[in-house]
């Protein structure tokens, strides 16, 4: 039987939790919901006869019990941030008390308050807590079930009637299968909970245990499907792969990076184990915190490194724990008095480490969709919609139309995405249609090719303002003004009026040539136009984030080229990188002039002597006419 605590023990462990609920309730809902929390919000905002579940299982890595749970918790409650957030708070703070519940359990108080504070104060826990993500719940029903099974599998004596029993058996099966509905993490943990336990359940209870882990495991059999699917489409490169190191930087981070905080908690337990060796009953607990965390770990770590990588803070949280718990389990049982003032020593160094080792309160931790979205609309509505083009590069549509939709903002933009050459040739037709004096360029965290801002700023040559939020931003670009932005450092122009570069077949037509009266010809002797080649000392680099620019206007002779802008750079006379942009997506109809224009940041580990080139390359061996072929090199802050 679980006895409950004393009253010192009761009186700190409560003023842990009031801590850790301040900590995670602090302006939980002020920042941006993060892409993650978006994307969820995306899937359970449509209508369940549309069949989402079933539909858009392969975009979410996760098992569908947190959507499903958004899904009715949204129709009731409303889809805001404090609204969203606000149940996975509750469970956040739930944790605390549980993890104190299971050590005190497998242990004693000591230990119990101990894991109890780490859980509380660290930024890992309140991040997670914070957030509309199934990780924390996956941790508070993997310690549900932990409490449980304990019950189940090492009664402590009491003597139970059947009804009691079975409400054991049922709370664990209930807990059980919510973690695996949950997240998959918490689903490897609660399996190897139940399969430890085959090992040290009474035989006369191997039956109705037995019974529990297959109910759980036929009860989860209609989620399979959709796992087997996401594992199989899991995204590549969507996370880096481990390294040796990756253990120790997760730790370091699991103690707010604060190297104090970390050695001092190792520091606790091993004086701990040391001075209280003789009196520490050493039992199955002991194994089974430390193997169960480094058994998950292992499994993730060999999938991240023998298929795709899936290791990340997020899905080792439910475990994260049984690491604290293992930490704080040396202290003896008659160490009630030690373990208090060891908390309360503790308390000032996990507060200090959360607020200046991880600067918790000072990052940005979600984004800044909020704030893009929230800027955007504002200078909508400075301008005048009807005075005003917007185009909004998002990961996905939804994350803009939410937010506008929270400031009643009814304009929409013309394109949610410019990152393919596909969405990179509309961007330019919608430029070139559009008769707004002002164009507005927004983009969140999704990568943000250079050559967007470019494309808009030829129609939309002046800037009249610009803000950068994190990694996204907004600019207006305005057809009139009186600031251009700065110049490139370096910039030539090809007009083929005369010989400039390597492989030019110059010809004289005057009734095509846009300056002059030659243009360039490639045709089926002409695999490779006009060639730009030169030294990276030569084009006046300007650090680390330096951007080659090239643009070209064509007249293709015969439509769907497949002819591309090529940037390619060449170190120690091999190939080091090569980048194009296809020119049928930026293609105008047969008989018109277009433009092609493609851009790279140049690597930072080229050399002072290696090569960068520019080129068009026309695999088909096409007729095509180039004509006014530029190459200019920004510095990333001249960029715009």
């Amino acid at each position: 039987m679980i006895l409950p605590p004393g009253k010192t023990t009761r009186t700190l462990l409560l003023i842990i939790i009031l801590l850790g609920s301040i900590l995670r309730f602090y302006y939980y809902s002020e920042g941006s919901l993060s892409p993650e929390e978006l994307g969820i919000l995306h899937k359970v905002s449509g209508k369940i006869s549309d069949s989402w579940l079933l539909q858009e299982e392969n975009r979410y890595n996760q098992p569908m019990g947190v959507p499903v749970f958004l899904y009715g918790w949204t129709r009731v409650f409303g889809n805001s941030a404090a609204s969203v957030r606000f149940p996975f708070l509750l469970i956040g703070i739930a944790c605390i008390y549980l993890v104190f519940r299971l050590a005190a359990a497998w242990f004693n108080e000591t230990a119990g308050l101990l894991a109890a504070l780490l859980m509380s104060f660290s930024s890992y826990t309140i991040l997670y807590s914070r957030l509309a993500l199934p990780h924390v719940a996956g941790m508070f029903f993997v310690l549900l079930s932990s409490l449980y099974w304990t019950k189940v599998v090492f009664p402590t004596g009491e003597h139970l009637t059947e009804e009691e029993e079975y409400s054991r058996y049922k709370a664990y099966t209930l807990s059980t299968l919510a973690a695996m509905y949950t997240h998959y993490t918490a689903f490897i943990l609660v399996s190897i909970t139940g399969i430890t336990g085959l090992f040290f359940i009474r035989i006369e209870k191997f039956k109705e245990y037995l019974l529990i882990l297959s109910v759980c495991w036929l009860a989860f059999l209609p989620h399979s499907d959709i796992s087997i699917e996401q594992v199989l489409t899991i995204a590549p490169d969507l996370l880096a792969r481990p390294h040796k190191d990756t253990l120790m930087m997760y730790l370091y981070y699991c103690f707010n990076n604060s190297e104090y905080y970390f050695y001092t908690v190792l520091a606790v337990s091993a004086t701990a184990l040391i001075f209280g060796f003789r009196k520490i009953i050493f039992s199955p607990f002991h194994r089974f915190t430390f193997t169960w965390f480094a058994l998950c770990f292992l499994l993730l770590y060999v999938f991240s490194v023998t298929r795709e990588p899936v290791l990340d803070y997020s899905t080792l949280l439910p475990s994260f724990p049984f690491m604290g718990i293992f930490l704080f389990s040396f202290f003896p049982n008659d160490s009630k008095k030690h373990g208090i003032v060891t908390a309360i020593l503790l308390l000032p160094t996990a507060v200090s480490g959360l607020i200046y080792g991880s600067h918790f309160y000072i990052k940005n931790h979600t984004g800044s969709v909020k704030e893009i979205a929230g800027f955007s609309s504002s200078l909508i509505d400075k301008y005048k919609a009807g005075n005003i083009s917007l185009v909004a590069n998002a990961a996905d549509p939804f994350y803009i139309d939410y937010y506008f939709g929270k400031t009643g903002q009814r304009t929409k933009p013309l394109l949610y995405n410019c990152v393919s050459d596909e969405s990179l040739g509309r961007l330019q037709k919608i430029t070139d249609s559009v008769n707004t004096p002002c164009f507005i360029y927004a983009w969140t965290e999704i990568y943000n090719p250079p050559e967007a801002a470019m494309i808009i700023k030829h129609r939309f040559p002046f800037i009249a303002a610009e803000k950068k939020f994190g990694e996204g931003g907004v600019i207006v670009f305005c057809r009139n003004g009186n600031n251009p932005g700065k110049e490139p450092l370096f910039r030539v122009y090809n007009d083929f009026e005369v010989p400039l570069w390597e492989k030019e077949n110059i010809i004289i037509n005057k009734d095509l040539a846009l300056s002059g009266s030659h243009v360039n010809m490639t045709d089926s002797l002409h695999e490779f136009g006009p060639t730009f080649t030169a030294k990276t000392k030569d084009l006046s680099r300007g650090g680390d984030n330096t951007i080659i620019s090239a643009n070209v206007r064509a007249y293709g002779l015969q439509p769907g080229t497949k002819a591309e802008l090529v940037i390619a750079f060449e170190s120690a006379g091999k190939l080091h990188g090569w980048y194009s942009r296809k020119f049928t997506f930026f293609e105008e109809k047969p008989g018109k002039w277009f433009r092609i224009l493609t851009a790279r940041r140049i690597p930072k580990n080229l050399t002072a002597d290696d090569i960068v080139k520019v080129y068009v390359w026309n695999p088909g061996k096409e007729n095509l006419i180039l004509e006014d072929m530029k190459v200019e090199v920004y510095g990333e802050e001249s960029l715009n």
